[in-house]
């Protein structure tokens, strides 16, 4: 969270955490707090609301809430967990004008936040229903929510809701290929919502993809070779790099570091070694 510098990291195995850590000018981390325990419900994916007052995770068969404090902690909120929640590591929230999107297994499902105390409270189901097929990621740019479709061909839809009309409307549909969708799948949002980038881990290929003013996804504008089975990625803000987490074929993980030529990743690479399998990428730049 980049307004008051601090990182949020969800780990362990039976139990489960969530860390808090502000983030010093140097780099180094100082733990806020102690980790707070999720029980036996791993963590899949959290964000923050449009005003960074309140974290939303999903974990288990719950959507948990969080006030996020003055010194980067984080309590539960009166409403501590919401069970509204059918998946597993496909599953996404997103924040899209001002409410909280839940995609699973079941229809996508809007929520009103309490600015006061964080309390969820449903809101609606877009009709006609934004597609549901699983697994597929999803993210909002320039207004506009994306989603990628769990079925062979694949694709990428893009969407404009009007919450409070209860309505939706599919602008495009664009196919671009024919490979097996993972839960390991990243949809990644280029820094000046130009572009979106699809990472493959079943054939090792990141998706360019030029997005338009009015929503619509244009057709692939190229595909580039990273490494083995990549699970993880993210675009520098600066747009100078393009990261991949992969394998390194031979039974260990690296990071794949691409250099960008304009909006594309490169299909040369360089990597570094990683002792453990990483399984997210956040790309950050300091202020010094």
């Amino acid at each position: 969270e980049q307004e008051k510098d601090n990182l949020y990291v969800s780990h362990g195995i039976d139990p489960y955490y969530i860390s808090a850590y502000d983030i010093k000018d140097d780099g180094d981390l100082d733990i806020i707090g102690s980790p707070y325990t999720m029980g036996s419900n791993s963590v899949f994916n959290f964000i923050f609301d449009s005003n960074k007052s309140f974290l939303f995770a999903l974990a288990g068969p719950f959507i948990y809430g969080f006030e996020y404090l003055s010194d980067g902690s984080i309590v539960p909120t009166a409403q501590a967990t919401l069970n509204e929640f059918t998946g597993g590591p496909t599953a996404d929230l997103v924040m899209y004008d001002g409410y909280l999107f839940k995609h699973d297994a079941n229809p996508w499902r809007s929520y009103t936040i309490d600015s006061g105390t964080g309390f969820l409270s449903f809101f609606n189901e877009p009709a006609p229903p934004v597609d549901a097929a699983i697994p597929g990621a999803a993210i909002t740019s320039g207004g506009y929510l994306y989603k990628l479709s769990g079925g062979i061909p694949n694709n990428i839809y893009s969407y404009s809701l009007d919450i409070p009309a209860n309505t939706s409307s599919q602008i495009s549909n664009q196919t671009f290929g024919s490979v097996s969708l993972s839960t390991n799948n990243s949809l990644i949002r280029d820094p000046e919502s130009r572009f979106l980038y699809f990472v493959s881990d079943t054939d090792s290929m990141i998706y360019g993809f030029r997005t338009n003013t009015d929503g619509t996804v244009g057709a692939i504008i190229d595909t580039i070779a990273t490494g083995p089975s990549p699970n993880a990625a993210a675009a520098d803000p600066y747009k100078q790099f393009f990261f991949t987490a992969s394998t390194d074929g031979s039974g260990g993980y690296q990071i794949n570091i691409h250099r960008m030529n304009n909006d594309l990743p490169e299909n040369t690479y360089d990597n570094t070694g990683s002792s453990v399998e990483i399984l997210e990428l956040l790309a950050v730049r300091g202020d010094n």
